[in-house]
């Protein structure tokens, strides 16, 4: 009976000693996802805060962009408005550049001598044509979108 005692307990022993050495290994496989899993789920939680750092700098540059292209535009309008006077300005002095290089050239004629030849002709015929050259281009332009 003593050998039977020995051969059961040899037998129910071992099989318990198994047992725990499987409920070991599985104990240490959880412990060892749980804890890669702890570690993603802070990095996962870092992302995510710098997911929304970055969307706020986002945010924020949208609206200093908002803010600066509204400045420019206003400042635009005025430079518009400014041009506008501008161009009023440069077609009346060429009305009267006009006018004058015109009874000029009549009296020129009248003397029988070259218009180019009076003195500051030139630079204010010149100065006509800069002018309506620049104020076409100021007719012109078109603002860059």
């Amino acid at each position: 009976m003593n050998t039977e005692k020995v051969v059961h307990q040899y037998l129910f022993g071992k099989t318990k000693l198994e047992f725990k050495k499987v409920e070991l290994g599985v104990s240490d496989d959880i412990q060892k996802i749980s804890s890669l899993a702890e570690n993603l789920v802070k990095e996962l939680n870092n992302t995510k805060m710098e997911l929304k750092i970055a969307d706020d700098q986002i945010a924020k540059a949208k609206e200093e962009a908002k803010k600066i292209v509204l400045n420019a535009s206003n400042n635009a309008d005025k430079v518009a408005v400014n041009a506008d006077k501008k161009i009023k300005e440069a077609n009346a002095l060429m009305l009267k550049i006009g006018t004058v290089l015109d009874k000029a050239d009549n009296a020129a004629k009248d003397l029988g001598v070259d218009s180019k030849s009076i003195k500051g002709y030139n630079e204010a015929d010149k100065l006509y044509s800069i002018l309506d050259s620049t104020s076409s281009e100021i007719n012109n332009f078109t603002w860059t979108e």
